[in-house]
């Protein structure tokens, strides 16, 4: 379970407010918690209670959206609580440059620093995409010890661009992988992911021993993924003492004939078709291919048949969001145009 919440402003969008107008370093000591702060924290406390650890495998982090569009009152109460739970503090930063314009804006450092300097950067922070970072920003980050979920098919899907990752490791960040969710993904698919991944980042550097390796890859998907949830103890990988969580492929699929290395064949040719059983914590939840505990045709029937009511109500969403495009059209142009020392797309074309 995510427990996400910001605050949004009008000075949110770079066009319309400039640096002078906003204050440009971190407070030196912690604010008193205003009034809306104490409402969420309450609130947090009383889910985080309810649910955390029901069934043994419901868990919650806390997840201020993102600094630009969040308070410091909320997210430093945000990371109290996820360091006093032993949970992460999960948040998205420069996912494009639109955010990576927006540090130097606001606060004359990238949005990495502004974090950092706030004391937000702890080993059990996890940096949602973290695509537009300078050097220096991912010096901070491997010193801190965070953690990265890579979402390699929705950057590209959403123009994002590429996360700098071999930077990243080199500097001794975990990089755990993510789908980003359906709606910028199109699936939850982890092989679809592990594939992508390891072919994006090869377009980005000539020097091929920079490349990700179909280990490296395998890594992010399972035990680097563990890690960015603070779970690496119990999932993530097979060994005594922890959670059987597992999946049983069948190895004479054409996705592995004729066979060769097996890591190669799982990050580029499996993409779930040669899955026959799937364990969670010890489990039967897949047999033969199909969900064991969940009726997946009655499932889909219910969510045709809602279908109708939900395109009539984006359509509406959608025709009240045009009518914002051209003054979106402007902010993410002139950030474009902006020159903030890296880049962060593989081509121009």
């Amino acid at each position: 379970m995510l427990l996400e919440s910001s605050t949004a402003f009008p000075h949110d969008f770079p066009y319309r407010v400039g640096k002078n107008d906003v204050a440009g370093s971190a407070p030196q000591s912690r604010p008193i918690r205003n009034h809306i702060t104490l409402h969420n924290e309450s609130y947090v406390k009383e889910v985080h209670g309810r649910f955390h650890g029901r069934a043994g495998r419901i868990r919650t982090m806390l997840a201020p959206s993102a600094p630009q569009r969040c308070t410091v009152d909320l997210m430093l109460a945000a990371n109290d609580l996820a360091r006093e739970w032993g949970v992460p503090f999960h948040t998205h930063i420069v996912e494009t440059k639109v955010q990576g314009v927006t540090g130097p804006e606001f606060h004359g450092k990238s949005l990495m620093a502004y974090m950092d300097d706030l004391g937000l950067l702890n080993p059990w922070t996890t940096i949602a995409h973290s695509i537009w970072v300078n050097d220096d920003d991912i010096e901070r980050m491997g010193r801190a010890g965070v953690s990265v979920a890579h979402n390699a098919i929705s950057n590209q899907k959403l123009g994002a661009g590429s996360a700098p990752v071999r930077k990243l490791l080199t500097a001794g960040v975990n990089i755990g992988l993510g789908s980003d969710g359906i709606c910028s993904n199109d699936t939850p698919r982890i092989f679809d992911v592990m594939k992508a991944a390891g072919l994006m980042h090869k377009v980005n550097n000539p020097d091929w021993a920079r490349w990700l390796t179909a280990s490296e890859v395998l890594h992010a998907g399972t035990i680097g993924g563990a890690r960015t949830a603070l779970l690496q103890d119990e999932i993530g990988s097979l060994e005594p003492g922890k959670r059987a969580d597992l999946l049983i492929l069948d190895m004479k699929t054409a996705n592995f004939t004729p066979l060769n290395d097996v890591r190669n064949h799982l990050v580029y040719c499996e993409e779930g078709s040669s899955i026959e059983k799937v364990f969670v914590n010890g489990e039967v939840v897949v047999e033969n291919g199909r969900l064991t505990k969940v009726d997946e045709k009655a499932l889909l029937a219910e969510l045709r048949a809602m279908m109708p009511e939900f395109i009539e109500y984006t359509l509406g969403v959608e025709a009240a969001n045009g009518e914002l495009e051209p003054a979106f059209t402007k902010v993410i142009q002139r950030c474009y145009g902006m020159d903030i020392g890296i880049n962060r797309w593989a081509s121009d074309a």
